[in-house]
């Protein structure tokens, strides 16, 4: 009986079985091989927003030194390639902020932890490093998790497992996640982001509800800060269900009639 079930459950829920595999592996990964500094090279660069912003009052670097000070204690980077002098003398941080808003949730943790324990309060000790690693293990189970959603929508259960199997282990998504960037870079982000960019891209086209096409907004926005060529995003919203050219003047009239909801979609 007992056997009889479990196939049941196996053959019916074949790929959230794969989605619980894949998120243990990721959770075993990132905690049995924690990073020597998850906060280093271009991470480095992605985060330093939110220190230099919220602790050190410094988000214009007029003083280097500080940054300076913390590559030397923290061993970062081995040179300061994450911001650059302009001809005037000003420094410039060299990436866009939006990594920046997607760890500060989890910065906000780590600066919280750190004031009831021994750590400094310098964005960058231990209970950071921890934060934005945890962060990154979140971000990367709902990536899988919105990908199963997507899948088993259009597919079968076992189609849905094998795909995801295929993309997590036989693509460079399982080093991203685990061993090269720390899980910290923004390629696991923004695979998360366009999940959601594409789930939630279904449910307005499904719906036409305020909500989803608000959410869309949101993570198209995030997704282009976050590296600016992912602006390509706002094509999957556009182009959805698009295939022929009579498809293509139904969705124009379907823009121009939610005209209002769109503005509200830019606008965000």
């Amino acid at each position: 009986m007992v056997t009889m079930i479990f196939m049941f459950f196996y053959k019916k829920n074949l790929s959230l079985i794969v989605l619980i595999a894949i998120s243990a592996c990721l959770i075993f990964f990132n905690i049995f091989c924690f990073p020597k500094n998850i906060l280093s090279w271009d991470v480095f660069g992605y985060y330093m927003y939110l220190p230099m912003t919220f602790i050190h009052d410094n988000w214009k670097l007029q003083h280097i030194d500080i940054l300076h000070t913390i590559i030397a204690k923290y061993q970062n980077t081995s040179s300061l390639y994450q911001a650059y002098q302009t001809n005037t003398g000003f420094w410039v941080m060299r990436y866009s902020m939006g990594m920046a808003i997607l760890y500060a949730p989890f910065f906000l943790i780590g600066h919280f932890i750190c004031g009831f324990t021994s750590f400094p309060q310098d964005g960058y000790s231990l209970p950071y490093q921890s934060a934005i690693l945890v962060g990154g293990i979140i971000y990367s189970i709902v990536g899988v998790f919105f990908l199963r959603k997507i899948l088993i929508k259009y597919f079968t259960d076992g189609i849905a497992a094998m795909t995801l199997v295929i993309i997590y282990y036989g693509t460079n998504y399982f080093m991203h996640t685990t061993f090269h960037g720390q899980n910290a870079l923004s390629h696991n982000y923004l695979f998360t982001l366009y999940t959601l960019i594409i789930w939630f891209t279904i449910k307005w086209h499904e719906t036409f509800r305020m909500k989803y096409i608000m959410l869309l907004g949101l993570f198209c926005g995030l997704s282009s800060i976050a590296r600016p060529s992912e602006i390509v995003c706002l094509l999957i919203p556009l182009l959805w269900e698009v295939g022929t050219n009579y498809s293509f003047i139904e969705k124009m009239k379907i823009i121009f009639k939610m005209k209002n909801q769109l503005f509200i979609f830019f606008f965000i």
